[in-house]
């Protein structure tokens, strides 16, 4: 039997759930390795990572890219859907990717029917 297609609003429900769950565990890291004896703390005290010293080098899109990211089409399905979200945060890690830079290398990914 053929795999079902899915709804666009539950595709939009995954990828906003997936999105909260990973935004969840980004904070939760941070916030475990801001405190006292941290090996990522930010020299000025300031828990949330913003005003701290920059990153020795940062990420560039180049870099990004050289680490070889899933792209997605859109029409693949939810088991494809999460397997890029899981490629994606891996190619984050190994890039060491800033937070701000994030949505728009991943919308790099994105192809086909993935960009409507």
């Amino acid at each position: 039997m053929p795999p079902k297609k899915m709804m666009q609003a539950a595709i939009e429900k995954l990828i906003s759930d997936r999105v909260a769950a990973a935004i969840a565990q980004d904070r939760a890291t941070r916030s475990n390795t801001s405190g006292a004896g941290g090996s990522k703390g930010n020299t000025d005290g300031n828990a949330g990572g913003q005003g701290g010293a920059p990153p020795a080098r940062e990420c560039t899109f180049t870099s990004f890219m050289k680490c070889n990211p899933t792209t997605f089409h859109g029409n693949e399905g939810a088991i494809e859907l999460c397997k890029w979200f899981e490629k994606t945060e891996s190619v984050f890690g190994i890039s060491e990717c800033a937070k701000r830079n994030k949505i728009k290398f991943a919308v790099a990914t994105l192809q086909g029917r993935a960009l409507t």
